[in-house]
C-alpha cells in the first residue's frame, strides 16, 4: 500500500519507497528538515530512514508510485 499520501508527498518533496515494521524508507530533497522527518514519524508509526535525493528524482518517483495507474 502507500505509504504516505500523493499530497504529503507533492507538498513536502519526499517519497517514502520501502518500509518495513519498524522503519520506513524515505527520499527527501531536504535531509535537514526534522519537521517533516518527525511528521512521517508520527503518520506511519516508523522511524524513517532519510536518503538525499534530487527533487527530480523524487517527483519521478512520486509520478511513478501514485499516477501510474491511469
Amino acid at each position: 500500500g502507500q505509504m504516505l499520501k500523493a499530497d504529503f508527498c507533492h507538498e513536502h518533496t519526499a517519497v517514502a519507497f520501502d518500509c518495513d515494521a519498524k522503519k520506513i524508507y524515505v527520499a527527501v530533497a531536504d535531509p535537514t528538515d526534522d519537521a517533516l522527518i518527525e511528521q512521517i514519524r508520527t503518520l506511519t508509526s516508523r522511524t524513517p530512514q532519510v536518503f538525499l535525493s534530487k527533487i527530480s528524482e523524487i517527483l519521478n518517483a512520486i509520478y511513478f508510485i501514485y499516477h501510474e495507474e491511469t
